[in-house]
């Protein structure tokens, strides 16, 4: 704080000392920061390229700088992205047009035009023998191209033009020298600056001799920076704590006001004007301006820290004079500020805090200037009142004051006698002010409906009355001391209004503009062109034209009696802007508008519009709608958020029209193409070329366009156009600033580009590219082949439709044939099949004999299924009448039917993966046909896939429609014969060459039932790759034909189709629904014998040993297994503990079978948790009653489990740890997680730490439910439980546990409670 007290105190001191000249009003700042793009605030160097571009070097890399857009740049040093540009220094080489860095080890980087990047030329071997930082001196470019370096205690050079370097022998009588500048004088003689003192370096040959200047010993000068004037032969040295210092090369003198810049370092110095002045930068007292005749330094600039928009820092690291004259500075560490003479002088009247004397709010709403041509301002707190007399300011209503009045933000004023002010905001009613004696009166009028606001006030020449509006409504008072309401008319959302003439008023609302008759007391909507729009201000000439400003649709001019409209918007005028906020008429010829983008002169006479932006000096500001008036002192005045400016009436803005084009990028896709880049159409840099050649494959190429300005970017429009095969209407370039290319025509074409003033009109550049597109291949010579060859792939193709045509009359064909044939073998296939179960329930056939009528019988039941296949197909074509439609769950119904192709699946150790949504969902079906698909497309999943392949059956709905997709990773099928499936009775090339059995009927009657359901099927496929099979049904059952149908409004039960069963054949396995027993048996005839015993009454599977059993439970699943201890690999009670231990299998119950009679045997195989223990020889009741038992408390188990009544004794005994645990911490999950409508099957397996699929077979085998039955179950209990406690409402049950749709919670209720919620609530009372 102290430090910077002392700065400022200095720079004043200065101020007086120099006798600078005060700031003038006429300098116009800029800032350019992180908000315009720049890559860090803390900018170190500026330069201008000869095409116009301003480079900056920053602390995060490069930066170029057009006007409107920034482009960023790095570079990298062996492959590593070079950081350290705080250290670095910026050379720009104006003969050679190149920019240069070189970084503190001495590595010289130039910008590549033709790549657009920057790479390093050269690097130089540097010896580190100090351990101070390193720095490099480093001298501007000479004639010859040279760059002169000192790195630590070395020298180097690096020419430019041949683009090599070499070091030089460095010799000084002084070893402890640190250099720190160096600039040439002539081709022998160089100044070299160090920490001490000033030097000359002497080049002989390779070498360069550092030696004393006798001038200047023992001056012990800091050099930080030098400049070089050749024609007075004087150089300039700029120290780092003393200012700076002028030496006569001819007469020795040195000239050094250091009393004037003690402690302050200068940073940069250039020339100014005709040469024979400069400027230079400094850290801490701005920038200053010295004669090189008498190297008097003269303040310049200095910061302003009190006013806005003014010079905003001291510390200043570089500048740079542009082609325009304006001045960049590198306002450390602020970004940049830009200095512009150019414009006229801008009046801020703004609020001072360190005055009391002063302005009360920035918030400026509206300005009135009263009979004694005294200044009042409404603002957003209070009012003040200007004396121009006097220029004293006087505040009423404000915050501030004692006034107990709670209204302090006002819109409008007027004048309503001498002295008199009326003034309206937000209240109810109105302030009468008394300027004389400064009271204040507030006045509520008697309103048919209480006005929450006035936003304007307009007197009335004829008779002084005061017509106002807000809004509710138009209000005409009369005050004469007393405030008297004359007229009232309901009037909504009255923005301006303006005197017509003695008998009209112009109304301008937010619903458009109203012309109203003060005799009449009428009013009528002006119809203009535009439908809807918000008029904000309105300005009658003397001719009786009307300009009206919008808040969105620019300015409408238009006059009634000569029935003249115009409008001017940004898209046909210079408008920068739509939003006009007030319009001030200056004088016979000019009107002008303050608007959201700064502040617009019209002339009335042309149309012409110049507008005053934030290029300008503006600085963003935000004018207030009617807030703007011409005084008496011939200034302009608008009201803002910012305080109020004040222009003169003759203000003229000069007209600077100037804009660059350049071509910048070339892209192909989104890749930036470089000249070096393989297959790049680019020869040089894109804006270096005159003609453009791109491949066919090219076509889709777009050009980024820049357009270089730095005095008003927003006036510069860029247009282009093609001549030539396409259109010539020129096209405004879009925000995006690309050209694209996409849909030229073979040939040459001229692209044409322009920058117009949008002001003048003038064009300020033009730029002509030639673009060829070379013909491709099928134009050449051998295209013209390719044709002939395509028109002989058509012709193929006619044929081919052809044969088509004749194939589906085949196919229709076969079909009959297929059922006719199936027709009459039906009855020879029955005499077949009948003597042949007859013959297999023998006892007396032997094994040869009994395998081979196994054989023939299991073909008689495969060629029955083939022709119950066929006749079904038959059937879907002819079934006609009433189709039964039935509602099911869709979730569990698919599984049901998955289930009973899963042994089938496993038999080619195949995975059916079911994926399906987590809540379930009822869709309207015919059960049949839709089981036919799911078996059908699984069937031909299993049968044309892959052994070990995963098949994934996969469930969706979505808020129309329900569906499903079969994928699997089998033979495919090939793109030109798919179009023939669900057509055609069709087999697939590549399905007959593998030989798998079928006839194509299948496919067939899926596509017929499909369509009969409403629905649609498509498939995706790939040979050797596999096929997606969607199918997809509409939601509902709105889509059935309600005359065909015949719906059962009633859930189905979710189980397979039903078939009668023997005792315990509840299970679904495929074609077996019994349950599932797996015999481990290594003696092959005891196996066999076995399988025999318990074939009738389960689904048997079997293995040799206790290691092949391991190996098939993950495909069989078996509810118990049946073993025998004494075997190879593995033993039976091995192969117990291996189920028991293993969370995937402990529920799967083991029966191990011994000739180990002893009891300590017995014991031991008891020990290893073995359900039960049968020894040999064995009683085949008493085995099969031990089998039947354990199936029965399975069940039973599975029922107390599906509960979780798992504290019970009996449960605790029958269920391993392992499971108990597992339900135990299901329980806890589940029961935590009731109320999370969330909360998924995918939730519980993530807190179980187990797969999904792995949770749905133990929960399957556990309980014989899946997951998600289990926890809507559970849900399900959880509302029972809080229904029958009555303390909550039976409408927030739903979301206490867990479901988000309160139907979709009554209807899954009643299903499984068989009564809904309300009714069982009324059930428990």
């Amino acid at each position: 704080m102290v430090t910077e007290l002392m700065r400022r105190l200095r720079g004043w001191i200065l101020l007086l000392v120099v006798c600078a000249c005060p700031a003038a009003y006429a300098q116009v700042y800029k800032y350019i920061g992180l908000e315009d793009g720049l890559s860090s605030r803390n900018v170190y160097a500026v330069q201008q390229s000869n095409g116009g571009f301003m480079w900056f070097l920053t602390d995060n890399g490069i930066n170029r700088y057009d006007g409107t857009e920034i482009s960023r740049y790095t570079f990298t040093v062996n492959g590593v992205k070079f950081t350290e540009y705080s250290s670095c220094r910026f050379l720009y080489d104006r003969s050679r047009d190149n920019l240069w860095l070189v970084t503190s080890s001495g590595k010289v980087v130039q910008y590549v035009r033709r790549n657009n990047n920057f790479e390093v030329k050269y690097s130089p071997d540097v010896q580190y023998r100090r351990a101070d930082i390193m720095r490099c001196a480093v001298s501007p470019i000479d004639e010859k191209g040279n760059m002169w370096m000192l790195v630590g205690e070395q020298a180097f050079c690096y020419n430019v033009l041949a683009g090599e370097g070499r070091e030089l022998t460095l010799r000084s009588a002084d070893s402890n020298i640190t250099y720190s500048a160096i600039v040439p004088v002539n081709d022998s003689v160089l100044y070299v600056g160090t920490k001490g003192g000033v030097y000359k370096g002497i080049l002989r040959g390779g070498t360069m001799d550092v030696v004393p200047i006798p001038e200047m010993q023992h001056t012990g000068i800091n050099v930080n920076t030098f400049h070089y004037s050749k024609t007075l032969h004087t150089l300039l040295i700029g120290t780092e704590d003393a200012g700076i210092v002028a030496y006569r090369e001819h007469t020795g003198e040195l000239i050094h006001h250091k009393e004037l810049l003690h402690d302050v370092r200068v940073t940069k110095i250039i020339p100014y004007g005709d040469g024979s002045e400069v400027l230079f930068s400094t850290n801490a007292a701005c920038v200053f301006r010295m004669s090189l005749a008498d190297c008097m330094p003269r303040r310049y600039l200095s910061a302003d820290y009190n006013t806005d928009y003014r010079m905003n820092t001291d510390n200043v690291a570089d500048i740079c004079i542009d082609q325009e004259g304006q001045l960049w500075m590198c306002s450390f560490p602020k970004g940049l500020t830009v200095r512009n003479e150019h414009y006229p002088a801008l009046n801020w009247i703004r609020r001072s805090n360190l005055n009391v004397n002063t302005l009360t709010n920035n918030g400026v709403n509206y300005i009135l200037e009263d009979c004694d041509r005294d200044l009042w301002y409404a603002t957003d707190n209070g009012v003040s009142m200007y004396d121009v007399k006097r220029k004293h300011w006087h505040t009423l209503l404000s915050m501030q004051d004692a006034s107990p009045n709670p209204n302090h933000d006002f819109l409008t004023m007027c004048e309503v006698r001498p002295g008199t002010i009326l003034l309206g905001g937000y209240a109810a009613g109105i302030y009468v002010i008394d300027k004389h004696t400064k009271s204040v009166e507030f006045v509520k009028p008697d309103l048919i409906i209480p006005e929450k606001y006035i936003q304007t006030m307009s007197l009335d020449p004829t008779d002084g009355s005061v017509w106002m509006g807000g809004e509710n409504q138009l209000l005409n008072i009369s005050y004469d001391g007393k405030l008297r309401v004359n007229y009232t008319e309901i009037f909504g959302g009255i923005n301006c209004i303006t005197p017509k003439d003695n008998t009209h008023l112009w109304i301008g609302t937010k619903d458009g503009l109203y012309g109203f008759d003060k005799g009449t007391r009428t009013k009528r909507r002006i119809e203009l062109p535009i439908e809807r729009f918000r008029v904000n201000s309105i300005y009658q000439d003397t001719d009786g034209t009307v300009y009206v400003g919008t808040h969105h649709h620019g300015l409408i001019v238009f006059n009634e009696e000569e029935n003249y409209y115009v409008r001017y918007n940004s898209e046909n005028s210079s408008l920068t802007n739509n939003c006009m906020k007030s319009i001030v008429g200056a004088n016979n010829q000019s009107l002008y508008i303050s608007s959201d983008d700064g502040i617009v002169r019209f002339n009335k006479n042309t149309g012409r519009i110049t507008t005053w932006t934030n290029d300008q000096g503006l600085q963003g500001v935000s004018f207030n709608v009617q807030s703007g008036i011409a005084t008496h002192r011939q200034t302009l005045m608008f009201g803002s958020d910012m305080g109020i400016i004040e222009i003169p009436v003759s203000t003229s803005l000069p007209h600077i029209y100037k804009g660059k084009l350049v071509l910048s990028d070339l892209y192909i896709g989104n890749t930036r193409m470089l000249a070096d880049d393989d297959e790049s159409p680019l020869t040089d840099a894109l804006d270096d070329m005159r003609i453009l050649r791109l491949d066919h494959s090219q076509r889709n190429a777009a050009i980024k366009i820049k357009c270089i300005n730095h005095i008003y970017p927003s006036d510069c429009q860029v247009m282009w156009k093609f001549d030539g095969r396409r259109s010539k209407a020129w096209k405004p370039l879009n925000e995006d600033r690309f050209i694209t290319l996409g849909d030229l025509s073979i040939g040459s074409h001229e692209l044409t580009i322009r920058v117009v003033s949008k002001e003048s009109a003038e064009v300020l550049d033009e730029r002509k590219l030639s673009i060829t597109v070379k013909p491709p291949f099928y134009l050449s010579f051998g295209g013209l082949l390719l044709e002939l060859a395509v028109i002989g792939i058509i012709l193929y193709l006619i044929g081919k439709y052809l044969k088509s045509r004749n194939q589906m009359q085949v196919s229709d064909e076969k079909i009959n044939f297929l059922i006719n044939t199936a027709h009459d073998i039906r009855t020879p296939l029955t005499l077949i099949k009948a003597p042949l179960e007859e013959l297999h329930q023998s006892d007396t056939l032997g094994v040869e004999e009994r395998e081979a009528v196994d054989l023939a019988l299991r073909n008689a039941n495969t060629l029955t299924k083939m022709t119950d296949k066929v006749m079904q197909y038959e059937l879907s074509s002819i079934e006609k009448g009433v189709v039964r439609i039935e509602r099911h769950e869709a979730v569990a119904h698919i599984q049901a039917q998955i289930d009973k192709l899963s042994l089938l699946a496993q038999a080619r150790h195949q995975i059916i993966s079911y994926e399906h949504p987590d809540e379930p969902f009822d869709i309207w079906v015919e059960a049949r046909k839709l089981n036919s698909i799911i078996q059908n497309l699984l069937s031909n999943a299993i049968k044309y896939g892959k052994d070990g392949d995963t098949i994934v059956f996969s469930l969706y709905r979505n808020a129309t429609h329900w569906g499903f997709h079969v994928v699997d990773h089998g033979i495919g099928i090939s793109s030109g014969e798919q179009d023939k499936l669900f057509r055609q009775l069709f087999r697939g090339a590549n399905a007959i060459n593998a030989k798998i059995v079928g006839s194509g009927v299948g496919l067939l009657s899926i596509g017929r039932y499909v369509k009969q359901m409403c629905g649609r099927i498509e498939v995706k496929s790939q040979v050797d790759r596999g096929s997606d099979f969607h199918v997809c049904f509409p939601l509902g059952r709105d889509h059935y034909k309600v005359q065909a149908t015949e719906f059962v409004d009633e859930s189905t039960d979710l189980v397979a189709d039903p078939v009668t069963l023997p005792p315990h054949y509840v299970e679904e396995q495929g074609d077996d629904h019994r349950y599932r027993l797996l015999i481990v048996e290594d003696n092959p005839e005891m196996l066999s014998y076995l399988k025999r015993l318990f074939d009738k009454d389960y689904a048997v599977f079997t293995a040799t040993n206790g290691k092949e059993a391991l190996s098939k439970l993950p495909y069989v699943q078996p509810l118990i297994v049946l073993s025998d201890v004494m075997m190879p690999e593995m033993r039976g009670d091995d192969l117990c503990v291996s189920i028991k231990s293993n969370i995937d299998t402990s529920h799967i119950a083991v029966v191990l079978v011994s000739a180990l009679s002893d009891q300590q045997s017995i014991i031991n195989g008891l020990s290893v948790k073995a359900d039960a223990y049968v020894t040999k020889p064995f009683d085949t009741q008493v085995l099969q009653l031990t089998i039947g038992n354990l199936v029965e408390s399975r069940l039973q188990l599975r029922h107390r489990m599906a509960s979780f009544d798992i504290v019970d004794e009996e449960v605790s005994d029958s269920a391993s740890e392992l499971d108990l645990k597992l339900m135990s911490e299901m329980k806890t999950i589940i029961e935590n997680n009731l109320s999370d409508h969330e909360f998924t099957v995918d939730t519980l397996a993530y807190e179980l730490r187990v797969s999904r699929t792995t949770l749905y077979n133990k929960i399957k085998g556990l309980t014989g439910d899946t997951p998600s039955d289990l926890i809507r179950a559970c849900r399900i209990n959880k509302a029972k439980e809080l229904l029958r406690d009555h303390r909550h409402a039976v409408s927030e049950i739903p979301d206490l546990v867990g479901f988000v749709d309160a139907k979709h919670f009554r209807e899954v209720f009643k299903k499984i409670v068989g009564m809904t919620p309300s009714e069982y609530a009324k059930s428990c009372r």
